[in-house]
């Protein structure tokens, strides 16, 4: 069984259990107990080098800032930036995380449409480049930067309209966020912008929400740099960098994403060869020599690490009804399965080998109708006790885990090679109850 895999670093063992960088799960289970995030640190590292080389071997000033809301582990943060990385933030919690695991002030970028003024201060003093969201908050850090009697480095946020892609763009956030270039207000902002002595505007950020084809990435990269020629044409002005955002998805062959439908998307260096090459044939056409290009990979850089573990304690079904695998693992952990559909590859762990022989939902353990984590999935003929693998979890996952019905939250491992270590420990109900408080007058 040992030649089947999963992922790089997942493959099933002699025994026929899903291993990850040589640790069973299901020993991992057994010590760690359930459920269980399962991290490996070498499918990040490896999956970090493959974009930064992808995209430096075809233009050389390459920035990637992993997309910290995605996931918050300090490990995690820690370990992409020893591998070099840089960070974008959008809250003051993941701004201190992005100091605790090592950030320079030169490869933080603070983004999000509310920043408050505090925030905003220390970005300024620290020397934190700011992507600003709309004009109110440009006047905001022009009038702080003069308090503190620095220079802010902004960038602004672009809406774009991918023309002829009109639709597709109008389905994702980035339309609420950022000023549109489609009125000309882009234009105005940034004059403004340039207008002002205590603000250095060094470039753009762009943020499509999904890269899941290459025309999108050649569409955004070519009207975000046509906007930069014709501001540079008017004001004599050169973009010090120019920044795609995040939306880099992943795929799996069974299935990932909404409806299970990433099931085969363009490659790193399928990306990265369409992003520069138009990148670089419209700073030629606008001379505006050669900008640094920043990424802003977050599903790109963790969500295929990180597998859910989940113990099987009931198994249930009438004849004619759907049959059910109720696990110790919840929605909880999966939010986007409910909320947006979101399909994540289900094994048996502790016989990963085996195949397919019926189809079975697997729920959790709330009463809730939306505690599920996969409807009708084909899955070996699963049994009580058994282990349930959830494959993909590393992004959005442990970041959302709510404490909804008053489920703690679980411990989460980081395995190399060499190591298996707890990186976050299990809550108990008491960590739940800390914040509660029952007036006197009701006891």
């Amino acid at each position: 069984m040992a030649h089947v895999k999963f992922g790089e670093y997942m493959t099933v063992n002699g025994k026929n259990h899903l291993e990850i960088e040589g640790w069973d799960t299901v020993d991992l289970a057994e010590r760690f107990g359930t459920p269980l995030f399962v991290v490996s640190e070498s499918t990040i590292r490896s999956t970090y080098v493959k974009c930064e080389q992808a995209f430096r071997s075809r233009y050389s000033k390459v920035l990637i800032c992993y997309e910290s809301k995605v996931n918050e582990g300090l490990a995690v943060k820690r370990i992409l930036r020893t591998e070099g990385a840089g960070i974008d933030v959008s809250s003051e919690g993941e701004l201190l995380t992005a100091r605790l695991t090592g950030y320079p002030s030169d490869r933080i970028l603070l983004s999000g449409p509310h920043k408050p003024e505090e925030l905003l201060k220390e970005a300024i003093q620290s020397g934190i480049t700011i992507n600003v969201d709309n004009l109110y908050e440009l006047e905001t850090v022009g009038s702080i930067a003069a308090e503190v009697g620095k220079v802010a480095r902004i960038g602004i946020r672009l809406r774009i309209p991918l023309k002829g892609y009109e639709d597709f763009a109008s389905r994702f956030l980035y339309v609420k966020t950022g000023v549109s270039t489609w009125t000309g207000y882009a234009l105005h902002v940034c004059e403004r912008a340039l207008k002002m002595k205590g603000v250095k505007l060094a470039g753009f950020q762009i943020h499509t929400g999904d890269y899941t084809k290459t025309v999108f990435c050649e569409k955004a990269v070519a009207e975000t740099i046509d906007f930069a020629g014709e501001l540079a044409k008017k004001h004599a002005w050169r973009p010090e960098f120019i920044d795609l955002g995040g939306g880099w998805m992943i795929s799996r062959p069974e299935g990932y994403g909404p409806g299970g439908k990433y099931r085969s998307l363009p490659t790193i260096d399928e990306y990265a060869e369409s992003v520069t090459s138009i990148m670089k044939e419209k700073l030629k056409q606008h001379n505006l020599g050669k900008p640094t290009l920043i990424l802003e990979p977050g599903v790109l850089s963790v969500g295929n690490s990180t597998v859910l573990l989940g113990r099987v304690s009931i198994v249930k079904g009438f004849a004619g009804d759907k049959k059910w695998a109720i696990v110790d693992a919840s929605v909880n952990q999966v939010p986007r399965v409910w909320q947006k559909g979101w399909h994540y590859h289900i094994i048996i762990a502790n016989r990963a080998g085996d195949c397919a022989v019926e189809t079975t939902s697997v729920g959790g353990p709330m009463q809730s109708w939306n505690d599920y984590i996969g409807l009708d999935r084909n899955l070996p003929q699963v049994k009580r006790g058994d282990l349930l693998a959830v494959f993909d979890v590393g992004a959005y996952c442990e970041a959302c885990d709510s404490q909804y019905g008053l489920e703690p939250r679980p411990s989460s491992v980081l395995v190399n090679r060499d190591h298996v270590d707890l990186v976050r420990r299990r809550e108990t109900i008491y960590d739940l109850m800390a914040r509660e408080l029952v007036p006197s007058r009701l006891l």
